[in-house]
């Protein structure tokens, strides 16, 4: 026995979803989330009634392997010293932070 597509909120489920949310509503937002919930759950029997069988077999199959390459560093043409003024003999100078 299937159980029957739910269409509409009732005004206690609609305040126990506000109380779940901790925010309040009025009677005209109550009524606004009420229409908007139950919008949102007829998008959810929408996506229930789509025919998935056929995707089914391609869980069965192996994911694509990644194609890697090698790690190597290469020098990018930019030294330290366009990056900070504040280079000195290959460090960066900064202000002394401990006395």
């Amino acid at each position: 026995m299937t159980q029957s597509p739910k269409t509409a909120f009732t005004a206690a489920e609609i305040d126990k979803i506000a109380n779940l949310a901790q925010i309040e509503l009025s009677a005209d937002e109550k009524a606004t989330f009420g229409r908007q919930f139950s919008e949102i759950l007829s998008y959810f029997q929408k996506i229930e009634a789509v025919d998935t069988s056929a995707a089914d077999t391609a869980l069965d199959q192996q994911p694509a392997q990644p194609k890697l390459r090698e790690d190597r560093a290469t020098p990018s043409g930019v030294s330290p010293a366009d990056f900070s003024p504040y280079l000195e003999d290959g460090h960066y100078k900064v202000p002394r932070v401990i006395e």
